[in-house]
């Protein structure tokens, strides 16, 4: 049986009613709209008045200053002059992304926190766990490196130059007979080295010891 003229009519009308409703409630669900302040582990972008904003320190000093070019239902796009640098607040992503005259765009710090107008933060602040801090908005494990080794901006241990992980600890590069290569060329050595020089017998003896070719 086919359908009637007013089932047809009743249908078209649902549909175009309906349609742009669920558009906008997913729009909504990303939506830029109201939000004043965007935080990230060591300061802020504020909204100070209409297409105003600034980026502040953690001390509350005012780092920066931009003026609000764009804004979408995910982003806020900022530009300050004055260094001809792009700010992008992508909040979907809980990304700060940042480009200097016109390169690509690169991240430059992790959200960690979003105000609107007049309501609670979007996105609750991290809580580490034990052995863990916050750093650019993640939490990353705190390691102890020990000797001769250093902990990068992301929490990893790497071996200082001339030295080689062996056994969970950092020691010198050595042949494959296992003697150490060079080994005059390491720091402590360096210093016995310039300590004998200076007539320090005790220095001398230690670097002989310890520094000279196996």
């Amino acid at each position: 049986m086919n359908p009637t003229p007013l089932k047809i009519v009743l249908v078209t009308i649902l549909t175009f009613f309906t349609a742009p409703f669920l558009i906008n409630t997913s729009a909504l669900a990303a939506s830029t709209d109201g939000i004043v302040e965007v935080n990230f582990n060591g300061g802020s972008f504020e909204n100070i008045s209409d297409r105003k904003w600034v980026e502040k320190r953690s001390n509350g000093s005012i780092a920066f200053r931009f003026n609000e070019q764009n804004r979408t239902n995910s982003a806020i796009l900022l530009f300050d002059e004055s260094r001809s640098v792009h700010i992008s607040l992508i909040i979907p992503a809980n990304e700060i992304l940042y480009s200097h005259k016109g390169e690509q765009f690169r991240t430059l710090y992790k959200i960690t926190h979003v105000q609107y107008a007049g309501g609670p933060s979007s996105i609750e602040p991290l809580n580490c766990g034990e052995n863990y801090e916050l750093r650019n908005g993640e939490c990353h494990l705190v390691q102890n490196c020990g000797d001769n080794a250093t902990r990068n901006v992301e929490g990893d241990c790497h071996c200082n130059k001339n030295y080689e992980l062996k056994n969970n600890r950092c020691v010198w590069k050595t042949d494959k007979n296992g003697f150490e290569i060079a080994p005059w060329e390491k720091p402590e050595c360096k210093e016995l080295d310039r300590l004998c020089k200076r007539g320090i017998d005790k220095a001398c003896m230690q670097y002989e010891g310890i520094c000279q070719v196996n």
